[in-house]
């Protein structure tokens, strides 16, 4: 008669395996994240160029427009927009260069998120 000899798995083989679980768990959520976040941040920018793309295409249908309009007319363009509701981000209108800009910016590190030189 052949006697089989059960096989245990030792504490520490389990606490071994526990471990290398959560790494792997881990490295995964990380992973996530990251993507989340690069999706998150390319739904913004991409908002803020439709904004400005609005703003051009009001912008066009004028002859003469002063300084002042542009920024009304941004800002109008930004209120309506998702980006417009909360305190996230915010729009700026200045002279640089002889050239005037527009862009969007987020508030939290003040990072661009799109620009348009006039």
């Amino acid at each position: 008669m052949i006697k089989l000899k059960k096989q245990y798995f030792s504490m520490i083989e389990i606490v071994v395996i526990i471990a290398v679980v959560a790494v792997l768990f881990s490295a995964f959520a990380r992973a996530v994240n990251a993507v989340y976040r690069a999706n998150r941040t390319f739904i913004n920018e991409s908002k803020a160029v439709l904004v400005l793309d609005n703003v051009i295409e009001r912008l066009k249908v004028k002859k003469d427009v002063s300084r002042n309009e542009v920024k009304k007319i941004l800002a109008e363009e930004f209120q309506h927009s998702d980006l417009g509701k909360g305190n996230l981000f915010c729009t700026k209108a200045v002279e640089q260069e002889g050239n005037f800009v527009i862009s969007v910016i987020r508030l939290k590190d003040n990072r661009l998120l799109a620009e348009v030189r006039l």
